[in-house]
């Protein structure tokens, strides 16, 4: 049996009280390397130990890593949502650094610190983990907002985040496609709600707290 963030995340996300009990997630929240420095993130797997109250024992996904910003991007949210700075600050540092010159985001880290910049899972784009690190970052704005460097680290993080996606809408905005009957839009990233949805909340984030053309 393996246990998955998006489990743990969802019951503060639909509205639990953030006062839920997250020693699991602190638990699958440790110190990984990332090459050369070294971030909080989240083991992506954890199984329960061999014998009763044997604390769980952490799994990587083969072939893709041990931690991805997927899920610990999610894991930033809640910490902020539940007011524990502490372990937010250090997931987002764990999201910058996996961010790319030209504003796009891997998703892995292997065992060894090294990103995994080819899987299919992993490599850089316009995708969910990227839209998803987008919105992490904008709630780190609102929560980081007496911090002025590190908040004016997030939100260049978050503008350079956001041009690749700016792009790939601007190219295709305006226009549709026929799904089953129905005209859907054409410029949604990745061809789907998911993405866009986790892209609308981390732009709603910054709008909160900040403005940009």
């Amino acid at each position: 049996m393996r246990t998955f963030l998006p489990a743990l995340v969802s019951l503060v996300l639909a509205g639990a009280a953030l006062s839920s009990n997250l020693e699991h997630l602190d638990h699958l929240s440790q110190e990984f390397e990332v090459e050369g420095e070294t971030h909080r993130g989240v083991w992506i797997y954890a199984e329960p130990g061999l014998q009763p109250g044997d604390p769980y024992v952490f799994r990587e996904a083969p072939g893709e890593g041990v931690t991805d910003i997927d899920d610990i991007a999610r894991a930033a949210i809640t910490y902020l949502w539940a007011d524990r700075l502490d372990y937010a600050r250090g997931q987002l540092d764990f999201v910058l650094a996996m961010q790319d010159e030209d504003g796009t985001f891997y998703n892995f880290v292997f065992e060894d610190g090294s990103i995994n910049r080819i899987g299919i899972t992993s490599r850089k784009g316009t995708n969910f983990w990227a839209a998803r690190a987008l919105w992490a970052l904008g709630e780190g704005m609102k929560a980081f907002g007496d911090d002025a460097d590190y908040y004016a680290q997030l939100r260049a993080a978050f503008l350079r985040g956001v041009e690749p996606f700016a792009e790939l809408v601007d190219a295709s905005y305006g226009t549709y496609v026929e799904r089953h009957g129905f005209s859907a839009p054409a410029w949604f990233p990745g061809d789907g709600s998911d993405a866009a949805a986790n892209l609308l909340l981390g732009l709603s984030a910054f709008l909160e707290v900040d403005d940009d053309a």
